[in-house]
């Protein structure tokens, strides 16, 4: 027997299904997402909630029905007591869809945190026992290791941070985000929840009647200047909510904020593990930068790519042991003497090559570096005395502000040198290799760096309503890395979770026989490295029984 919650709108079409204890899907199986005979379900339909258990399947005209026997005609709560419930699981699903409608799914399955016998599920009084609930409780500083059933958020150095309980799902604990700083800034329902936590001197729990789940995950889980999440009225239309537009609207909000910190810092690094979309990111990013806004999808992406590097609008490079400043400002090459003696010619390297296509421009468009790999070269000896120009307020002024535009002389040409304010430098960096040398201060300090962590929701999103059997798998896989990788005393003691979890495209594939491959050349390959080079400490009898069940 499993458990679900289910939506059926007041009033809706068919009529009659609340009142006679059924769901009707013309679009066949898709709707009931699992559900079947035997299984209970919570019915929310506006403020009412109800506990049906289903019992058998009809074909009518039209489509498909599930009929259910009412077991509970109304728990009593409403969806903030609801989602309070001790024996669920606090996941992003539950959270969301238990206020909004999908498109394409009625039913939803429920996670259990702990046992939850039929008889107790059953019982009317279960819904009304005060014991049965959770609260949100604060801390000033983080709570000692305790057997709770309430969720706990605490003060980690001056910011909020919830409590690694395995009863919440580590999407909520990923996503918790301190945005108390914003409070005043658009969004009152956040701005409520915000303020009760803005002062708190001592310990403090909310019953779920002060504060509930849904205001937890909407101020703190939610990008702040998105609307609020509020649960639907009864009489109010479906306010339904599509996974791939909220992934979409995710990863539009992400590239924003990148946009925004290169046009204000003109140099970033995008810093992550294997697999977390750098190298696509980049692209993106440089071709945002240049003032392109439609690309709708990956070919779209790369055809307007390739031909801004056909058009020197971009160029490429990757940094190793060998580059040297002459491979990339200026140097002497070897070239063909007259006599057929050698001879050497002072050649410009690809950053001077780009800073003179930036100032020869009459229009002074943008123009953007890319560089891969830019810890695994010497910094420092790469870009010599140009680190100084690099700064933004020390480059060749900006029309109408023209800053302090700071000049060096060259090492070999001796020509006095300017960074133009035209080019824009984007550089990539996996945190995970241990081996390379680390980024300075002197250059940490003039480029932004923005994480790319792996991402369970691009999974989500990958899959949509596609094979229900490899998207399991799939994410089944994502959360058996993640969990095993943040285990206690499993990671080098200076590396966490988002330098070294494996990107979400480890786990994306068309089929099971190429996620199968995947698993087994790619990810299982990774990690064994990672056990090699010292990233993983962890003892070895329990990483290969890890490694196999991964490989299954």
């Amino acid at each position: 027997m499993a458990l679900f919650f289910g939506k059926i709108k007041p009033g809706g079409e068919p009529s009659g299904q609340l009142e006679n204890a059924f769901y009707f899907s013309p679009d066949g199986d898709q709707r009931f997402n699992g559900i079947l005979p035997g299984d209970h379900s919570y019915i929310i339909s506006g403020r009412l909630i109800q506990l049906w258990q289903a019992e058998r399947w009809e074909q009518v005209e039209g489509g498909k029905r599930l009929c259910f026997r009412k077991v509970i005609e109304d728990i009593g709560l409403r969806v903030g007591g609801f989602m309070a419930l001790r024996f669920f699981k606090v996941t992003n699903q539950l959270t969301v869809f238990s206020v909004r409608s999908s498109r394409r799914k009625a039913f939803f399955p429920i996670e259990l945190a702990e046992p939850f016998p039929a008889e107790v599920m059953n019982d009317p009084a279960t819904y009304r026992n005060p014991e049965n609930f959770r609260r949100i409780a604060y801390f000033p500083v983080a709570p000692e290791s305790e057997s709770s059933i309430h969720i706990k958020v605490f003060n980690q150095d001056g910011r909020l941070a919830i409590m690694n309980d395995s009863f919440v799902e580590k999407y909520i604990q990923q996503t918790f985000a301190d945005n108390r700083s914003k409070i005043g800034m658009g969004q009152p329902r956040k701005d409520r929840t915000l303020s009760c936590f803005k002062n708190l001197a001592a310990a403090k729990s909310f019953p779920h009647s002060e504060m509930s789940i849904l205001d937890l995950y909407d101020a703190f889980c939610c990008t702040y200047h998105v609307a609020s999440l509020e649960p639907e009225s009864e009489d109010a239309p479906d306010a339904e909510l599509d996974v791939d537009q909220d992934v979409e609207q995710s990863i539009a909000e992400d590239m924003q904020v990148l946009v925004n910190l290169l046009n204000l810092k003109k140099q970033i690094i995008l810093q992550g593990s294997a697999g977390v979309g750098k190298t696509w990111t980049t692209r993106e990013l440089a071709l945002r930068v240049l003032g392109e806004t439609q690309l709708a999808d990956r070919s779209v992406l790369n055809t307007k790519y390739q031909a801004a590097l056909a058009g020197d609008q971009i160029a490429f490079c990757t940094f190793h042991q060998s580059m040297d400043y002459e491979n990339f400002v200026e140097g002497y090459k070897p070239v063909p003497g007259t006599s057929g003696a050698p001879s050497f010619e002072l050649r410009p390297g690809i950053f001077k090559t780009m800073c003179k296509l930036c100032r020869d421009d009459p229009a002074r468009a943008p123009r953007v570096l890319i560089i891969d790999e830019i810890n695994r070269g010497n910094v420092s000896r790469i870009f010599g005395e140009l680190i100084t120009l690099l700064e933004t307020d020390k480059r060749e002024g900006t029309p109408g502000c023209p800053g302090e535009t700071v000049s060096a002389r060259l090492t070999y040409s001796k020509d006095l040198f300017t960074i133009p304010h035209n080019l824009y430098l984007i550089g990539t960096m996996n945190t995970t290799d241990r081996s390379l040398g680390q980024i300075d201060y002197a250059l940490r300090r003039r480029f932004a760096f923005f994480t790319l962590k792996a991402n369970r929701k691009a999974l989500l999103g990958y899959y949509g309503e596609g094979d229900v059997a490899l998207k399991d798998k799939a994410l089944e896989a994502f959360d058996a890395v993640e969990q095993f990788l943040s285990g206690k005393d499993r990671l080098h003691r200076d590396l966490d979770i988002d330098d070294v979890m494996i990107g979400h495209s480890y786990f994306m594939a068309a089929t099971r026989a190429e996620l199968t491959s995947k698993f087994q050349y790619e990810l299982i390959p990774i990690l064994e490295e990672y056990r090699k080079d010292g990233v993983l400490t962890c003892d070895p009898a329990s990483f290969r029984e890890f490694l196999a069940r991964i490989g299954n």
